[in-house]
């Protein structure tokens, strides 16, 4: 885990023209202002926008397909820097456990 971000992704075979699909979720039960929650969302969009590079720097096979699902796990809510850093490193962490299952 990667706090504030529990990240959680699918491989399967591509679909479409994108060879990576995310989503940020921010549950109801953690921020339960919706403009705090979208806030939230919009924060994580832009850290995984400018970070995105970090991503897999090897690429996904031709015919694979990630979905990966950033799920915010703090009570409370977070700055710019805290979510850009807990993006960061789930960005890395999957690397290395994708990276991992490739070489097994």
């Amino acid at each position: 885990m990667s706090y504030p971000f529990r990240i959680v992704y699918l491989e399967t075979a591509q679909y479409g023209s994108m060879p990576l699909s995310i989503l940020i979720s921010i549950p109801k039960k953690r921020v339960k202002s919706a403009v705090d929650r979208n806030r939230m969302k919009r924060l994580g969009r832009e850290a995984y926008r400018l970070n995105k590079h970090l991503f897999l720097p090897n690429g996904l096979a031709e015919n694979e397909h990630l979905d990966v699902a950033f799920i915010y796990v703090a009570d409370k809510l977070s700055d710019y820097a805290t979510v850009e850093k807990g993006i960061r490193k789930a960005i890395k962490e999957l690397n290395h456990r994708i990276e991992e299952r490739k070489q097994c």
